[in-house]
């Protein structure tokens, strides 16, 4: 690892299609480096839903590292601990219950760092 960081803030604003489960993607990492998200909060800043999940997609397959039950209208819910993303991996967000038109808002922070191999 060459030490070098490159930092990244994103803030989205997601409006939901009311089905049971939504989800929201970051983009995939490529093999190389590696993304190391400091922070994400997630905000529903139109009503209440059933369960905010955050985890990461591994090619289609779901790990989950946090959950928030019953995340209420209004209310900032933000992960505890970083979360390491590498190769072929992407951050995934799992909103259950969201009314049509909620306005869902994400932020995440972090930074991505060069692992080795080409530096291209």
């Amino acid at each position: 690892m060459n030490g070098n960081k490159h930092f990244f803030r994103k803030k989205l604003l997601f409006i939901s299609a009311g089905i049971s489960e939504e989800n929201i993607y970051d983009i995939g990492v490529d093999g190389g480096f590696a993304y190391v998200y400091t922070r994400i909060a997630v905000e529903n800043l139109s009503s209440g839903y059933t369960k905010l999940r955050i985890g990461v997609d591994s090619i289609g397959e779901f790990q989950q590292y946090e959950e928030q039950l019953l995340p209420l209208t209004a209310v900032l819910y933000w992960t505890s601990d970083a979360l390491y993303i590498f190769a072929d991996q992407r951050l995934q967000i799992r909103i259950y219950g969201a009314t049509l038109g909620d306005r869902i808002e994400v932020v995440w922070q972090g930074y991505v760092i060069f692992l080795g191999g080409s530096d291209a």
